[in-house]
Formats: C-alpha cells, sequence, structure tokens
C-alpha cells in the first residue's frame, strides 16, 4: 500500500514538473542571468564563524521542526471539506471544528460521512513580518505551541 502511495505521489510530482517547465521555459536562463557562474556558491563560502554557528542552530531548529511536520496531516471530511490537523497520539488528530459543520449531530458524526487523514509532505517555512510603523515595535509572528 505505501509503494503504491509512493508511486502515486512520484507521478503527480512528475506532473507537476513538467507543467512548471510549460509555464517557465526561461527559467533556467533567468536563473543564470541572476547567478552568473558560481556567484551563489561563491556567497555561501564566505560565511563567518558567527553566522556558521547560527546556522548550525539552525540546522537543529529544522531539524525539530521536520520531525514535528511528520504530525501534520489532510483531512478530507465527506465531499466537501478539507483542512489540516496534527496527530495527537494514537488515533486522535487535533484540527478546526469548522470541517464538521454540517456533517455532526449532537456530538455524532454522520456515519454517511467518510473521514480521511492523509499523510502530506509539508514544507517549513520562516516568516518574516514586515517592519511595523513604529521603529520601537519589532515586528513578530505570534508563536505556536
Amino acid at each position: 500500500m505505501r509503494k503504491l502511495e509512493e508511486e502515486k505521489k512520484n507521478e503527480d510530482l512528475q506532473i507537476i514538473y513538467q507543467l512548471l517547465r510549460k509555464q517557465f521555459l526561461d527559467l533556467r536562463k533567468t536563473m543564470l542571468e541572476r547567478f552568473p557562474k558560481k556567484s551563489f556558491a561563491e556567497k555561501l563560502k564566505k560565511v563567518d564563524f558567527g553566522k556558521a554557528q547560527q546556522s548550525f542552530s539552525d540546522i537543529l531548529r529544522l531539524e525539530k521542526l521536520i520531525e514535528h511536520s511528520k504530525s501534520v496531516c489532510k483531512l478530507v471530511v465527506g465531499a466537501a471539506s478539507v483542512g489540516t490537523g496534527f496527530v495527537l497520539f494514537e488515533n486522535y488528530i487535533l484540527t478546526n471544528a469548522h470541517l464538521f459543520d454540517g456533517v455532526v449531530r449532537d456530538n455524532i458524526l454522520d456515519p454517511a460521512e467518510d473521514v480521511t487523514a492523509v499523510q502530506q509532505d509539508y514544507a517549513v517555512l520562516e516568516l518574516v513580518p514586515e517592519p511595523q510603523v513604529s521603529e520601537q515595535d519589532e515586528a513578530k509572528v505570534p508563536p505556536g505551541s
């Protein structure tokens, strides 16, 4: 079963790659113009110790995020609702209640409705908020748990 899922994922990726290649025919040319020769690679080599130390910390943080991201899943509720959730433990998933609007009555899920949890390959993004009007207020993204 897992092998079939992997094959399906690979097929989907190939379709996405083909679509992107058709949409961005000059992408390679554009990237080569932006980063002539190996300028990007050369800049990466010029990291001072302080930044290298921070990079090490960032790698540890990223490893933790990747580990936690394994608990993220996509939920499909019936034919109408799709959202994300987090596997807490065993068969318990934390998600948004609005996904179940119209399919739960008296705290009981309509037995005719299917709920499916699908593991996904999520990316970890770092948000860079825009500066606030006041220079004293540093822009921050509200923390998760």
